[in-house]
């Protein structure tokens, strides 16, 4: 924190210092919570107790993320099914977590804005399908958003990565 940071990863622990948690509130730095990576890891031993629901209440900014993809065997969309099991994940609570993704981007503000379109319209149409009875359907189309903002936050690091070794 002290050194700038904008973004840290995981940071299920920040959970033991008030301090801090204060502090990552205050300064808006993004904690990049990683679920099935923090249970595999036993970074987190019963994911009932997974933090990332006190972060959002306490205003730290939270995203929901996968890490290593290949070594965990999972993607955005079963992460975010993942918290909707466990957790009981609410559409507000992952609107609020997109929105973070959003905002905590390393990108301009016109590709966060474009990005923040894709995802209202998305949620908005996913919103009609609960309202007729089609919950299945709506989370569908919630996860192809957030495969679509995944998609995008991707080829953002990828941009960046190129830039750091140019």
């Amino acid at each position: 924190v002290e050194f700038g940071a904008a973004r840290i990863g995981h940071g299920v622990r920040v959970r033991q210092d008030e301090k801090l948690m204060n502090q990552l509130a205050q300064k808006h730095i993004c904690l990049e919570m990683c679920p099935t990576s923090n249970y595999q890891t036993r970074a987190v031993e019963d994911m009932s107790q997974y933090p990332i629901r006190e972060f959002l209440k306490r205003g730290l900014c939270v995203t929901v993320n996968t890490d290593d993809m290949a070594i965990s065997r999972t993607n955005i969309q079963k992460e975010f099914a993942y918290l909707r099991e466990f957790l009981g994940l609410t559409e507000v609570e992952e609107e609020q977590l997109m929105e973070n993704a959003i905002q905590s981007a390393f990108t301009t503000q016109e590709r966060k804005d474009e990005l923040r379109k894709v995802t209202d319209e998305y949620y908005y149409i996913a919103k009609i399908y609960e309202d007729c009875g089609l919950v299945e359907e709506a989370n569908e189309i919630k996860d192809k958003t957030n495969e679509r903002a995944d998609t995008i936050y991707n080829s953002i690091l990828i941009g960046l990565s190129a830039l750091k070794s140019v």
